[in-house]
Parts: structure tokens; C-alpha cells; sequence
């Protein structure tokens, strides 16, 4: 048992961020295609410069602190003890901001989706997901939007940092998990259970994997299929930890009534 916690407490380091300036090389593309298709997330990616990051955050702020609103999911199981607020969400925000809008439809993100889909795309859903300080945890899960009964589809997703995201705070994925949707029962597991119950930590997840934390900077982005296992730990440091989640889906795709 401590061999395997240390595993899950190490995290794989990958390779630079692949910069934005670089995006049209083929052979790059193909790389962030592989990480996806074999592991379910890729490696970090630099959409924004530091620059372009910083006039987007200037230009959010009252819109973010104005709009956010506590959310709650289907896997949240409160801890007995320690902080636990909660984690803001602002969703779709793009159909009322053309500027948003432009930054979720920026040409780089649709190619690489375009890539991984391996077809014409279109922007589905956005979500800003915001964690100030004691913010609480997101358990374990997949997307597959069980509320709505969408269940298991074609899609990846970019999560663009605003702020740092650290090991400690950043997302965190159970590699290779994105081929099969897991069984519900799986999550409701009593020692796993027991262990999101006794701390506000997020512990090991309820199945066996490799577990790879994916820090960012503001700027930079992570792309992943909503299929394969993740979550985040809480935010226990002093600063904001913000990101703004664009989900593709193959243009084809038809939800019927059910997705937006």
C-alpha cells in the first residue's frame, strides 16, 4: 500500500509546453493526437502568449466576480472535517461575449480538435471553472453528463489556464481510461468512499492506474477526452486557480434535445 500511495503522489513531467508559434507543424500536432488517443489527455500546450493571458484576465475580472455561481456534480461527497468551499462555474459564456466567443473558437484550439476528432468540429459547451482560495476538491469522474443522459460520445476538450496551476491544484488524470465509461458502483466504493469522507484531500482513485498531474501556466492549456478519468485536489494556496474549459464535438454529432 505505501508503494502504490507513492506512485499516486509522483507526477509524470512532460516534455516543455509545445508553444503556439509551433502549432503548425504537423509533426507536433501529431504528438498532442498520440497523447490523446493512448493516454485520453495530452501534454501541456501554450495557446496564449503572456501577454494576450493578461489583457484576457484584465478584461474578465468584474466579469468573472460578477457571474460566477457556486456549482455541485453528481460525485461531490463532503469530508467530515477541514475546508470546503465551494467550486464557482460560469457556463456558456461565450454565447453573450463575441470576445470569448473568439478566444474559444481561436483557430489553433479547433485544429488540434479537428486532429484528434479526425474530422470538422464545433464548439459544443464552455465552462469557466473557478477555485479561490479553499476552494474544494473535484472527485474523480468522467464526462459523461449523466444529469442529462448524454452518456459516452466523441469529444475533446481544452482546459486554458488563467492563473498557475500547480501540481497540488492543477488537474489530475488516470491515464488510459477513455476507451470505456466506468461503472457508476465503481465510485461508491466503500473504502474509497471512506477516504474522500475522512479527508477534504482528493485520495487515490477507486481503480487501478497511473495517475499524471498536469500542471500549468496561465497560457497554457491541457487537451483531454471528457471520457478519461480526472479530478483536481483543493485549492490550498492563497491565489485564485481559474480555467476556462472549451468541449469540442464532431460537427455531426447530434444530441437531440438533451445537449445544448
Amino acid at each position: 500500500m505505501a508503494a502504490e500511495a507513492d506512485h499516486f503522489r509522483r507526477a509524470c513531467r512532460f516534455p516543455l509546453p509545445v508553444r503556439i508559434e509551433n502549432l503548425k507543424n504537423m509533426e507536433l500536432l501529431e504528438h498532442i493526437a498520440e497523447d490523446i488517443a493512448v493516454n485520453g489527455f495530452s501534454r501541456p500546450v501554450r495557446i496564449f502568449s503572456e501577454r494576450e493571458i493578461d489583457e484576457l484576465n484584465s478584461n474578465l475580472e468584474e466579469f468573472l466576480k460578477n457571474n460566477k455561481r457556486a456549482d455541485s456534480w453528481y460525485s461531490a461527497v463532503d469530508p467530515e472535517q477541514g475546508e470546503n468551499k465551494p467550486v464557482d462555474t460560469i457556463y456558456n459564456a461565450h454565447v453573450c461575449r463575441p470576445d470569448l466567443s473568439e478566444i474559444v473558437e481561436n483557430q489553433h484550439l479547433v485544429d488540434i480538435a479537428t486532429r484528434v476528432l479526425q474530422g470538422n468540429v464545433r464548439l459544443w459547451r464552455t465552462t469557466f471553472w473557478i477555485k479561490e482560495p479553499g476552494a474544494r476538491r473535484v472527485e474523480w469522474h468522467q464526462d459523461t453528463y449523466k444529469d442529462e443522459g448524454l452518456g459516452s460520445f466523441p469529444n475533446v476538450n481544452s482546459w486554458i489556464a488563467l492563473d498557475y496551476a500547480n501540481e497540488d491544484n492543477c488537474l489530475w488524470f488516470v491515464g488510459k481510461t477513455h476507451s470505456e465509461i466506468i461503472d457508476l458502483n465503481v465510485f461508491k466504493d466503500e473504502s474509497y468512499v471512506n477516504d474522500l469522507k475522512k479527508s477534504p484531500d482528493l485520495p487515490m482513485p477507486p481503480l487501478t492506474g497511473k495517475v499524471t498531474k498536469v500542471a500549468l501556466k496561465p497560457g497554457e492549456c491541457v487537451f483531454f477526452d471528457g471520457r478519461c478519468l480526472h479530478g483536481s485536489p483543493p485549492n490550498k494556496t492563497m491565489n485564485r486557480r481559474a480555467g476556462l474549459v472549451a468541449r469540442f464535438v464532431p460537427e455531426g454529432h447530434d444530441f437531440g434535445r438533451k445537449g445544448f
